[in-house]
């Protein structure tokens, strides 16, 4: 089957369950047992989501089943991969990720050079213990899409999300792709209006209002409903499909703004300022060598920010007489008594 990876590891979600001798549906090339098969109303739009890719392979199945705060925060980066025409989500967060502040608008985390390991190795809250899906719900934070649980320390990723969490979350993945959404409406004709919180009260009139999602057949919300994986699915679907297209910024802008925040980076170093010893500007790259100081220790590398949004570490350690080949194609550079080349 045509479609691109899917973004949660085996490790990080349940196995796909034996078919054994059950009726079987084939749905999008995959060949599910019927019990599996997404309901009718979900058919259409489930299958649309499997044509973008949006939906990992641990995920298609089950469709009935409320889906957890963990695979949310899975289809959500998975969505926010898709959108923006990348093939998977480490390739995705590792560029993006240095082209934009985090959701707290902090600008760094961590190391440039492999945001999804950093990403992977950070504890950020303290109940994701499954290395595997860590960097996944990290990212997820790091782009303002998902939040913490009570002092922001836990984020609860076995229990199943709320209709007006979903709203939430789905809005906030929105806004990372169009910030300056202007979504209209008001939840005030629910039925059950009065049980909205206050803080998923306009997420969820905005939500509707962009027709991502839907009151009940009773005219409720059902704010504290759980929400099935099929609903999750198709409604990035339709979150996909109504983002404007100018809203989505291309991948020169990405590498652009990347490149810029790397520069940037590279320059900062150290927590009191850094000493550029040796900088050339190429049409690919921009080669640093840097003299930094962190807290009681100093530090130096030679770094390349290429014009595409990468930071590389050329070399670890101090250095000097610094000569770049004429085709732009090599660096020269002595380092420990010894003369070194590397290429850019």
């Amino acid at each position: 089957m045509s479609v691109i990876a899917g973004c949660c590891t085996a490790q990080a979600l349940a196995a796909e369950p034996n078919a054994g001798e059950a009726p079987e549906v084939e749905i999008e090339g995959c060949v599910l047992p019927l019990a599996e098969a997404p309901s009718d109303w979900a058919a259409e739009e489930v299958d649309r989501a499997l044509e973008l890719g949006l939906v990992p392979d641990e995920l298609r199945y089950g469709w009935q089943q409320p889906i957890t705060r963990a695979e949310f925060a899975c289809l959500a980066l998975r969505y926010l991969t898709v959108q923006y025409g990348f093939e998977t989500e480490e390739d995705f967060v590792n560029l993006y990720g240095n082209a934009v502040s985090d959701g707290d608008g902090r600008g760094v985390y961590g190391d440039m050079e492999n945001r999804w390991g950093v990403l992977g190795d950070n504890w950020r809250f303290t109940d994701v213990t499954n290395g595997d899906l860590r960097p996944y719900i990290n990212a997820a934070n790091y782009f303002g899409v998902v939040n913490g649980t009570g002092d922001g320390s836990t984020y609860e990723p076995d229990r199943t999300i709320t209709r007006q969490e979903a709203a939430c979350m789905l809005l906030r993945s929105y806004r990372v792709v169009d910030d300056e959404a202007q979504a209209t409406g008001s939840a005030a004709h629910f039925a059950d209006s009065g049980q909205i919180a206050d803080w998923a009260s306009a997420d969820v009139a905005a939500a509707e209002s962009l027709g991502i999602m839907q009151g009940t057949d009773t005219g409720a919300f059902d704010p504290l409903g759980t929400y099935t994986r099929e609903q999750a699915v198709l409604t990035f679907v339709r979150l996909y499909e109504s983002v404007p297209e100018e809203a989505v910024a291309s991948m020169e802008e990405i590498q652009a703004q990347a490149y810029e925040k790397c520069l940037s980076w590279a320059l900062s170093l150290g927590d009191t300022g850094s000493t550029v010893d040796f900088r050339a500007d190429t049409d690919e790259t921009t080669i640093l060598a840097v003299q930094y100081h962190n807290m009681m220790s100093f530090g130096a590398k030679i770094v390349a920010v290429d014009r595409t949004g990468a930071v590389r570490t050329l070399w670890g350690g101090t250095s000097s007489d610094w000569v770049l080949s004429e085709d732009e194609a090599t660096l020269t550079f002595t380092a420990d008594g010894t003369v070194h080349t590397v290429e850019l």
